[in-house]
């Protein structure tokens, strides 16, 4: 399997966006909420963070497409995108292709 260069750098933006634990920790709260979504002060209580530095998280998250923000209720709410999820599955699928099996353990 042979990936381009464009392929590549998309792959790595995804794995950049979430290779840092407070943008990954969003991301597994996202995840864990559903469709509804977590308001952004339940984001910064669940993960100890203050407003400015998860507001810089979320926009990376945001930039790459994991993550959407809407208002709602005077509130700002984030939510996974399923096609964000999709394009991080398939990269991580593309990667499981190329890593080398431990000796021993089953593929």
């Amino acid at each position: 399997m042979s990936k381009t260069t464009p392929e590549l750098r998309v792959a790595a933006q995804i794995f950049a966006a979430v290779g840092q634990p407070m943008r990954l920790g969003a991301l597994y709260a996202l995840v864990a909420a559903g469709d509804e979504g977590l308001r952004f002060p339940d984001i910064a209580l669940a993960l100890a963070a203050s407003h400015a530095s998860l507001a810089k998280h979320l926009r990376v998250l945001e930039t790459e497409r994991l993550v959407r923000r809407r208002e709602g209720g005077g509130a700002v709410i984030y939510a996974i995108r399923p096609e964000g999820l999709a394009s991080l599955r398939s990269a991580m699928a593309d990667l499981d292709q190329v890593l080398p099996r431990p000796a021993g353990r089953g593929s």
